[in-house]
């Protein structure tokens, strides 16, 4: 067997044959090895490949009234030396380079509105392709209330204060009524309009009631004041002190009454 092969092999045309078989197989094999070898270039951002980024994301709700904005990238592929970062705008030629890969956080600039961030990345090879971001609405105008009025009479017996309001500009999500306290901080907020009317509860004495809207963005009002009301729940009561008490006394032996109350 191995006499017949060797024999084979001696043969010109055979030898030929075996010898261009060979180089084919040889160059197939090198050629797989080297489309490992560029994908491999490729994603270290190697032989000439510009940079890429998978994707972009805005992580504030929306709307929102962040500044900055938080922002989440995908996979970065290859080298990357300057970012940049549009608003609701996708031409790189109105680009301001950055040096760097992607922040996590961008101070936007826009009015508000629908906003989405355009990123391109730069290295010595070139320019990505432009990714997108969600789109977020930017909202950093808070609602405002004209004015608030008490219109029950001064001094009431009525702890539920009838309210009326000025105009309201913008629009708003929740509102806050507190009683003889101006701060913010002290807010129980409470959704849908602000109320026709509103109960008292810390006893009598003036009172005067601060209200403060919020939108869906955060953003708050001005604290807006009512009038002031004295709330007096307080019945009179009338003490006969002159006869006392135990005195008899007709038509003919009383000529006055002497009376005192509150």
């Amino acid at each position: 067997m191995l006499n017949s092969i060797r024999a084979s092999t001696e043969n010109p045309l055979v030898r030929a044959l075996v010898l261009i078989f060979g180089a084919a197989s040889f160059s197939s094999c090198g050629t797989q090895i080297n489309t490992l070898k560029d994908a491999a270039g490729i994603s270290r951002g190697a032989l000439g490949v510009p940079p890429a980024v998978t994707s972009l994301t805005i992580t504030d709700s929306s709307p929102t009234n962040h500044s900055p904005l938080s922002i989440s990238s995908g996979i970065v592929v290859g080298s990357v030396e300057q970012y940049c970062l549009l608003e609701n705008d996708t031409d790189s030629d109105h680009c301001i380079w950055h040096s760097g890969s992607l922040p996590s956080s961008s101070s936007d600039s826009a009015s508000d509105g629908p906003l989405v961030l355009s990123a391109y990345l730069k290295n010595d090879f070139g320019i990505s392709e432009r990714v997108d971001s969600n789109s977020v609405v930017i909202d950093h105008t808070a609602p405002d209330l004209a004015s608030a009025s008490v219109t029950n009479s001064d001094p009431t017996n009525t702890a539920v204060f009838s309210l009326s309001y000025g105009a309201v500009t913008g629009t708003y999500s929740d509102y806050c009524i507190n009683e003889n306290d101006t701060a913010v901080a002290d807010c129980t907020w409470v959704g849908g309009p602000i109320p026709a009317a509103y109960t008292v509860t810390g006893g009598n004495g003036p009172k005067i009631l601060t209200v403060f809207l919020r939108d869906a963005a955060g953003n708050l009002s001005s604290p807006i004041d009512s009038n002031s009301v004295v709330l007096d729940t307080t019945v009179p009561i009338v003490t006969i002190v002159n006869p006392s008490a135990g005195t008899t006394m007709g038509s003919s032996s009383a000529s006055s009454f002497s009376v005192s109350g509150a």
